[in-house]
């Protein structure tokens, strides 16, 4: 007699039951993997074909939810979380993108990828057999592409839009004190053709988003002066150059506006990053990582960079720093304010610190007298 016959057992006794060869865990831990694999496949299909950032390429996430809603695992939106944190740490940590990249897109990437669960979710109960939910993710994968495609074709010969900002202080003491506190140039060398300009040691702390692996300026120096062009107040040239120091990489300029002291301005002419580890910011081509080469000014192009002074009565003097650039990722409504915001702070921080370097030498001559 079989022990395990169920019509052999006793009426009070429960029949045995077989257990399934893949334990629930186990099949919930292969679903979240297989969402994974496959986002991440795409990813890696797209990003070695983009050079447009664009809201069809921040959607490649809506197939990792789509995947987890559409093979309903349990507490969907709970695995959809756990499978997003895995598909980016395996992104990061193969240097395909930064924690800084992750960090301002996660507004845009977080809601797309629940869309996806949701949707997916959704369409579960129309799709009955293992086989329609399989096609279901490839029909979406075939569709994600081909948008993409279309997207990166069509914005290839769109302009992309350009932004001013500007940041404004109000700061007791001369113009030419304010002047020589941006340029490193003393008053009484403004109004000559001959200069020999200090370095500008700059300072933090910074605006906290600055400390995500974003370039943080530490010294100005002008480096060179061109002396035909320097005494041209009016006309275009190179008036000169300077060189802009981070904590991890260096920018060279030109100037272009120089008319001491009410006018100072610079464009780049490049930026050499060498990002920490994990932080690539894209800003700069310099050195790259991952699977391919990171393109240069991925984020934005700097433009113009300008100081305008205006005095204000007989002792103050209200400084402006106006700031160009051309902008590279969208959607617009979300990174158009973000890249703005950001160099604002940045801008308004860097303006306090002009601030208080003028009127503490203004309090140490006061006190010498």
């Amino acid at each position: 007699m079989a022990p395990d016959d169920p019509s052999q057992v006793e009426p009070n006794q429960k029949p045995h039951i077989q257990q399934p060869t893949i334990l629930a865990p186990a099949r919930w831990t292969v679903g979240v993997m297989f969402a994974v694999i496959i986002t991440w496949v795409l990813y890696c299909v797209i990003s070695a074909s983009t050079d447009q950032f664009s809201i069809v390429f921040f959607s490649f996430p809506i197939v990792l939810g789509f995947i987890i809603g559409v093979f309903a695992l349990k507490r969907p939106y709970l695995s959809t979380s756990v499978a997003f944190v895995c598909l980016f740490a395996i992104i990061i940590l193969t240097y395909h993108e930064g924690i800084t990249c992750f960090v301002m897109s996660l507004p845009v990437l977080a809601p797309i990828t629940f869309i996806g669960t949701f949707v997916g979710n959704t369409l579960r109960r129309w799709l009955k057999t293992r086989n329609q939910k399989a096609v279901s993710v490839i029909v979406l994968v075939v569709l994600y592409r081909g948008a993409h495609h279309v997207d990166q074709q069509f914005r290839r010969n769109q302009p992309h839009p350009r932004h001013q900002v500007s940041a404004e202080i109000l700061i007791k003491g001369k113009a030419t004190q304010v002047f020589a506190a941006i340029t490193g140039v003393a008053p009484e060398q403004q109004g000559l053709s001959a200069i020999t300009p200090a370095p500008v040691e700059l300072a933090g702390p910074w605006p906290t988003v600055m400390y995500l692996g974003l370039p943080i300026p530490q010294r100005l120096q002008i480096t060179k002066i061109n002396q035909k062009q320097l005494n041209q107040e009016n006309k275009a040239g190179n008036k000169g150059e300077l060189l802009l120091t981070f904590n991890h990489g260096v920018a060279h300029a030109q100037i272009t506006e120089w008319s001491p002291p009410h006018d100072f301005a610079f464009t780049l002419d490049g930026i050499k990053l060498n990002d920490p580890p994990h932080f690539n910011t894209r800003l700069s081509g310099d050195n790259h990582f991952g699977f391919k080469t990171e393109k240069s000014e991925d984020w934005l192009t700097f433009g113009r960079l300008a100081y305008q002074l205006e005095m204000i009565g007989q002792d103050h003097v209200k400084l402006t720093r106006i700031t160009e650039f051309t902008r590279h990722l969208f959607p617009d409504f979300y990174f158009g304010p973000l890249q703005e915001w950001v160099i604002t702070q940045g801008s308004k921080r860097l303006l306090q610190q002009i601030q208080s370097k003028v009127e503490q030498q203004k309090d140490t001559s006061l006190s010498q007298r």
